[in-house]
């Protein structure tokens, strides 16, 4: 009888001590995971970071190429300030030429659709809208982090080979300063062609619009 006694409560204690290590092994995935959240909230941190930084870059190099940087600003403040509109618009990215189907699930499932292209899941994108009101009005998606938007402009290629995107024009979000540069760019190129100069064309290099030769072959 002693000894049932005795195995009884080992089976007990050990029991216990199984279930005290089960809890132990939830508590370590519970931590596991927050500590694998917080490297991903530090990651997309060190991405925004990053951003602003080739934002503010950027604008420098707008204010010191440009011909027209009268029209851009100049003061320390309105650089900053510019940077920062900069880098919080690289998340988002502009879509020209889809049917306004003024449905929003209707949209969610053409953004799905057009994220698959890229193999990128919809639960990147923290947000949409229709811009305008016309019946190809522009779709303003806005992501999760930079990365996912400079992915799509880098590689829009690869879903200019569908069918269904394949006249879908697509564009960084830029700031009414940038769309400012980029008219007076544009002016400038125009006029220059008129007056003869035929060979030159505007290219985005290191992160400014310029007016560059044509390579000739």
């Amino acid at each position: 009888m002693a000894l049932s006694n005795d195995i009884a409560k080992y089976n007990a204690t050990l029991v216990a001590q199984t279930k005290l290590l089960q809890t132990h092994t939830e508590q370590l995935t519970v931590h596991e995971k927050s500590i694998a959240d917080l490297q991903s909230a530090n990651k997309d941190l060190l991405v925004r970071v990053d951003s602003v930084t080739d934002a503010l870059e950027s604008f420098n190099q707008d204010v010191r190429a440009s011909p027209f940087s009268a029209d851009l600003a100049s003061s320390t403040d309105d650089v900053i300030s510019e940077a920062v509109e900069q880098a919080r618009r690289s998340n988002n990215i502009t879509i020209y030429g889809i049917t306004d189907t003024d449905n929003t699930e209707l949209d969610k499932a053409v953004v799905s659709r057009l994220l698959d292209c890229f193999a990128i899941d919809l639960s990147t994108v923290a947000s949409f809208s229709r811009m305008g009101n016309f019946s190809t009005s522009a779709l303003k998606i806005m992501f999760t982090n930079s990365q996912v938007a400079r992915t799509i402009l880098i590689k829009r290629v690869t879903c200019l080979s569908n069918t269904e995107f394949s006249k879908l024009q697509f564009s960084d979000d830029k700031t009414p300063k940038q769309l400012s540069y980029l008219k007076s760019l544009t002016t400038e190129l125009k006029s220059r062609q008129e007056t003869g100069e035929n060979d030159i064309t505007i290219k985005f290099i290191t992160g400014v619009s310029k007016i560059i030769n044509i390579p000739k072959n």
